[in-house]
């Protein structure tokens, strides 16, 4: 390929290594992901990694409607064939990526100190919520980071899209959480997890007969995911050294009940052994 232009090169002649020097350069350019407001966080080779992959699945998916329009319309093979290539192109180069995350993230703090020990969060996952939330040295309370992942109650009411107002957490990591990884705790009956949202369900029933099946598992769920990044947060920022006071609530609010990372732990490594001894 002498002489060729290498704007012009073929992108399934790229390198996994040129792709991801790639991204580096990006980011060393500063103008990815540098949202209004969330510079009190420091951005991070997974953060932005992270980031580019969800950039990527949504162009992926994207693609993939047009090439069934297109396929719908009857349109000849000749029009779709070159954004079949990209798509392919996308999901090679998105496979490649979330090859990288999951490698840094299996040396992060909050993966080796809590959620390597979840079933239901892999690497994948847990890579996406970590490098989401980014950097947790100035979220210094557990409130803090339940705010940016929408998880917070706001006078009385919790963190929620509103028209006209300007949105007050990371909407991806709000749909990572109560989404995906809500969805895999379920699906793959973590004992721990499993047991809270059971005993939260029917506290809901219990206090209002007429709710509805939906509405109770949401608001399960949702306890559940709060009480999940809160053992992640503690885990991370314990990992690096860093303080972790205890909630709100269990400070002043007069609760007492607090679930850490090392009871989490304890009950599934406690279930699972249970599990065999009875098989």
């Amino acid at each position: 390929m002498s002489g060729e232009n290498s704007e012009d090169r073929n992108y399934e002649e790229t390198t996994e290594e040129e792709f991801l020097e790639t991204m580096l350069e990006w980011e060393d350019s500063g103008k990815i992901y540098a949202r209004k407001g969330r510079n009190d966080r420091k951005k991070n080779t997974l953060s932005v990694y992270a980031a580019t992959y969800m950039d990527m699945e949504k162009l992926r998916v994207a693609q993939g409607v047009r090439i069934t329009h297109l396929k719908l319309d009857e349109s000849p093979e000749s029009e779709v064939k070159p954004l079949e290539d990209v798509l392919s192109t996308l999901e090679a180069q998105s496979k490649a990526l979330d090859r990288v995350i999951t490698q840094i993230v299996k040396k992060h703090p909050a993966w080796t100190g809590f959620l390597c020990d979840v079933k239901g969060v892999g690497p994948h996952l847990a890579a996406l919520v970590i490098g989401g939330i980014r950097d947790v040295e100035p979220l210094t309370t557990v409130s803090k980071v339940w705010y940016l992942c929408g998880l917070a109650v706001l006078d009385g009411e919790i963190q929620r899209k509103r028209r006209g107002s300007v949105l007050n957490y990371d909407n991806r990591l709000k749909s990572i959480l109560l989404g995906r990884v809500a969805k895999q705790l379920l699906m793959n009956k973590d004992p721990f997890a499993t047991k809270l949202y059971a005993e939260y369900k029917e506290y809901e029933f219990k206090r209002n007969p007429e709710i509805k099946k939906m509405h109770a598992h949401r608001r399960a769920i949702r306890r559940v995911i709060k009480l999940l990044v809160s053992c992640m947060w503690r885990a991370w920022r314990e990992g690096e050294g860093m303080t972790a006071p205890n909630a709100w609530v269990l400070e002043h609010g007069g609760h007492t009940d607090e679930i850490t990372p090392d009871m989490w732990i304890r009950y599934n490594k406690e279930e699972y052994a249970r599990a065999k001894q009875n098989q």
